[in-house]
């Protein structure tokens, strides 16, 4: 005899995955740049002049062409000398004549020092005698300046990022349900007990 038997048939369910992921938003305002630069008065300029000097007066003087100034020192110089000279010769010329008692003939030589003429002093010489009595100096020009760097201000307003991160969403819904199917098998079932 055969014995019956169950035969269970049974599907799984199946579900199924709907995903819904929306980008990612960005979004930055550009930034507020302002410049602002000054550039007045950025250059300075000082120019010297060169200067040439040349003094000649020493060889004016080796050639007799001197100045009122230098010309008033000289006479002075030589009153004064001339001055003291004639007090010199005057106190000697009184020592001799204190001594005419003693014989000494005083007047004579007195006469025949004052009626003699010091000889001309006669020379060939070339005016100015060199070269070397024209003082010549020479300090050279020049150009100074100065540059300001002119620099440039800048002013920088950043906006911040705006983000928008919308959810994602993952919704389940159900493909295939599940099923139990239970059967008899066999031919023949006693069904009392």
């Amino acid at each position: 005899m055969e014995m019956p038997r169950l035969q269970i048939d049974s599907t799984p369910v199946k579900l199924g995955l709907e995903t819904h992921e929306p980008p990612l938003e960005m979004a930055q305002r550009d930034a507020d740049v302002r410049i602002s630069t000054d550039l007045h008065g950025a250059f300075h300029l000082e120019h010297y002049d060169p200067q040439l000097s040349i003094d000649q007066s020493a060889a004016f003087a080796d050639a007799d062409l001197k100045g009122p100034l230098q010309r008033t020192a000289e006479h002075a110089a030589r009153a004064q000398q001339s001055a003291l000279q004639y007090v010199a010769e005057t106190a000697r010329h009184g020592e001799m004549l204190k001594r005419i008692e003693d014989g000494v003939e005083a007047i004579p030589e007195i006469a025949r020092e004052k009626g003699t003429r010091a000889p001309k002093d006669v020379n060939y010489a070339q005016v100015p005698t060199g070269t070397e009595k024209v003082q010549i100096d020479f300090a050279p020009g020049g150009v100074n300046f100065h540059i300001e760097r002119a620099e440039a201000q800048f002013d920088v307003e950043t906006h911040d990022v705006e983000l928008r991160i919308p959810r994602w969403e993952t919704n389940t819904y159900v493909e295939q349900k599940n099923q139990l199917h239970i059967s008899v098998a066999g031919s023949h079932v006693n069904r009392q007990l």
